[in-house]
């Protein structure tokens, strides 16, 4: 930081000088106000001391309201030999931060120096604090707009997708039992297939929805979680088959019910089988492990593309998936 001293006696000058450049600050002298408005213009300072009588009578004074006017943050001291109300109030009025009568001890005017600066950094701090404040308050307008807008969306889908695939999903399923040729029941099956994946990813979605705006109360009953993995495995075999996939459930410890809601853990279960699909080799493998002890653990390995140790922590955001240039050609919505 620079300061500025400002005295038309050259020995108070190099006095005041010396006593700030011991608070660690650099120091540039001038003798009048015209000489400090030069260096004014081209500087900054954080600190300016100025006598009030020099040339010209409340030449300080004058000084003190310019640099306020140009440079708020700067904090200017008056220094006078001739100290009264008459002197003080003006200088004080016109922007001065604090009032020094002249003889004072160096200590004295190293103290209300430092104190200008400590106030001066204090009101910068406010004012940034202020900013990251209003930043903040904006940027939780946005996420609010944001989050409108896709309420909104969502509602939209409830609406405009929802029956309308479930209809199409109920027509495809009547139709199949009609086909008698194989060329038909073949196109019907895909027919059949796509839909179900769509109306999946429209319950996701609504159900990610619900979640979100923490509208899902569980249901907590005693359910067995291995019958549950098993009804899964073969919900999607024809998927895993398809892919020429082996999967395997595999339970250790003694068999007991768990406390949890059957439909929650059953989508979770489910989005946990599908990524294994999903991310798959042809010809790879999936184990699914119940392991029951003091607490009942459910693991889901698979010879998968894995996931990078850097994006572990990531895997569980909203719709994430790893490395999404590459793997976007893959279905669904994520974890």
């Amino acid at each position: 930081m620079t300061a500025l001293v400002v005295d038309d006696d050259p020995g108070m000058r190099r006095i005041c000088c010396r006593a700030l450049e011991q608070l660690g600050l650099a120091v540039v002298a001038a003798e009048n106000r015209r000489e400090a408005g030069e260096l004014l213009r081209s500087s900054a300072f954080a600190v300016v001391l100025t006598d009030v009588h020099m040339a010209e009578p409340g030449e300080g004074v004058a000084l003190a309201e310019e640099i306020k006017s140009r440079s708020p943050d700067t904090a200017v001291v008056v220094m006078t030999g001739q100290p009264s109300l008459d002197t003080a109030i003006p200088a004080l009025k016109h922007g001065a931060s604090d009032y020094l009568s002249k003889p004072f001890a160096i200590a004295h005017l190293q103290s209300v120096v430092q104190g200008c600066l400590d106030r001066r950094r204090l009101v910068r701090e406010l004012g940034e604090e202020r900013t990251v404040r209003r930043e903040l308050e904006a940027a939780y307008q946005e996420l609010q707009k944001v989050e409108r807008v896709k309420d909104a969306f969502l509602a939209r889908i409830n609406h405009e997708l929802r029956t309308p695939v479930s209809v199409a999903l109920m027509a495809a399923q009547a139709l199949g039992p009609r086909l008698a040729d194989a060329e038909g029941r073949e196109l019907w099956l895909k027919l059949d297939r796509s839909l179900e994946g769509l109306r999946e990813i429209v319950e996701e979605l609504l159900l990610y929805a619900r979640l979100a705006r923490k509208e899902v109360e569980p249901q907590r009953s005693a359910l067995d979680a291995a019958e549950l993995l098993r009804e899964l495995v073969e919900r999607h075999r024809a998927l895993w088959e398809e892919r020429g996939l082996a999967v395997e459930l595999v339970c250790d410890g003694t068999k007991r019910p768990i406390a949890a809601d059957p439909a929650l853990l059953r989508t979770a279960f489910s989005h946990l089988l599908l990524n294994a699909i999903r991310f798959n080799e042809r010809g790879g493998r999936i184990v699914i492990r119940c392991l029951y002890g003091k607490e009942t653990r459910f693991v889901f390995e698979d010879t998968g593309i894995g996931v990078p140790q850097e994006s572990v922590a990531d895997v569980f955001d909203s719709f994430y998936q790893v490395a999404e240039h590459l793997t976007r050609n893959v279905g669904g919505l994520g974890l």
